[in-house]
């Protein structure tokens, strides 16, 4: 196929030379879309979009221009402002929630004390210690967090 000449048949009217065009390309630039974007729903999409582009602004054109460069220039485009809008995507909430009537989310309820209780009480069923029911589980052994001489038991 010669670029030149099926170019200017584009100019000159003839949509089936722009077909022809299509043809050619079609699978190298998918191919070439979903490298840069992993996804082949995504690469068919954008293949479809560059192409789109590439008539409508083929008419622009100089008769000499590599068309095959312009054409994977539109390509890549087309990746980069996806990428641009995934990651946009990712940041921007869809609604106001206050708005919406949304509860905000809460934190969890702090039981950083009722924890703290039922560790030391473990440690002291561990440990043996007096008054603490149980039968020491692991007499000697060092407990992580246990700030006595393993050697007191």
């Amino acid at each position: 196929m010669d670029e030149a000449q099926a170019i200017a048949q584009v100019k000159a009217g003839t949509l089936d030379a722009f077909g022809e065009i299509v043809e050619h390309y079609q699978a190298p630039i998918v191919r070439y879309l979903y490298r840069l974007t992993g996804d082949s729903e995504v690469a068919r999409d954008l293949a479809q979009d560059t192409f789109l582009q590439a008539y409508r602004g083929i008419l622009k054109t100089r008769s000499e221009l590599s068309f095959k460069a312009w054409l994977y220039k539109i390509a890549t485009n087309n990746a980069r402002q996806y990428h641009r809008r995934r990651r946009l995507l990712a940041f921007v909430p869809f609604f106001d929630t206050e708005r919406a009537g949304v509860p905000e989310p809460r934190a969890a309820p702090d039981h950083t004390d009722e924890r703290l209780a039922v560790e030391e009480t473990l440690l002291q069923v561990i440990r043996g210690e007096e008054g603490v029911s149980g039968t020491p589980l692991c007499r000697g052994t060092q407990v992580p967090g246990d700030r006595r001489d393993s050697g007191n038991h």
